[in-house]
C-alpha cells in the first residue's frame, strides 16, 4: 500500500512517461519482429518492382501501329508469277501471250519480266517497283528499246501497262493488261 500522496504522483508520472515514450518513439520499438522479417519485406517489394518493370517494358515495347516497325513483306511479291498478257499494239494489233515475273535477286527493288512485248522467254525486261507501281526505265533487248510503266490493281490480280517499243525504224505505242 502507498503511504503518501507523493507516491501516487510518482507512479502517475512514470506511467505518463511510458506512454509519452511510446507515442514519440513509435510503437515499433516496443514490438518484436521475427528474425529476417524486415529483410523479407524488402525482398518482396524489390521483386514486385522488378516484375512490374519487366511487365511494363513488354507492354509498351512494341506498338503494332508504330510506323517505325519494319514491314517484312517484299513489295515485289505481289507482281511475281505467271500472267496472261492481253496486249494492244499500235503497229501489231491485239495479241495474247504469257509472261513470267520474278524478283531480281541482284536488286531488292526490281522485278524481271520474261517475254515482255513477246521478245521471248530468255529476254527479261527489268522494272523498278515502288508500292503498287512499276517503272520500266529505257532498256534495249533484241534491238528493241522498251520504256514504260504499270500499276497493279484489282486485289493484285491485274497489272495495267503503258509502254513504247522502238526498234529503230518504228515506235510502237502499247497498252497491256496482265491478269492472273
Amino acid at each position: 500500500m502507498l503511504k503518501h500522496k507523493l507516491d501516487w504522483h510518482i507512479i502517475l508520472l512514470n506511467v505518463q512517461g511510458i506512454f509519452f515514450n511510446f507515442a514519440i518513439q513509435g510503437w515499433h520499438k516496443y514490438c518484436e519482429y521475427p528474425a529476417g522479417f524486415k529483410h523479407s519485406i524488402m525482398k518482396k517489394i524489390f521483386r514486385t518492382s522488378i516484375i512490374a518493370a519487366i511487365f511494363a517494358s513488354f507492354l509498351f515495347a512494341c506498338n503494332p501501329n508504330d510506323p517505325s516497325t519494319p514491314d517484312n513483306t517484299d513489295p515485289r511479291d505481289k507482281f511475281v508469277g505467271s500472267w496472261l498478257c492481253n496486249e494492244s499494239s499500235h503497229l501489231n494489233g491485239a495479241s495474247s501471250f504469257t509472261v513470267t515475273i520474278s524478283n531480281n535477286p541482284s536488286n531488292s527493288s526490281q522485278i524481271l519480266i520474261a517475254n515482255f512485248y513477246q521478245l521471248g522467254t530468255s529476254q527479261k525486261v527489268y522494272g523498278v517497283v515502288a508500292g503498287s507501281n512499276v517503272s520500266i526505265p529505257s532498256q534495249t533487248l533484241s534491238s528493241v528499246t522498251i520504256k514504260g510503266d504499270g500499276s497493279i490493281a484489282s486485289n493484285n490480280t491485274k497489272i495495267n501497262w503503258n509502254y513504247i517499243a522502238d526498234d529503230g525504224a518504228d515506235k510502237d505505242t502499247c497498252t497491256a493488261v496482265y491478269s492472273k
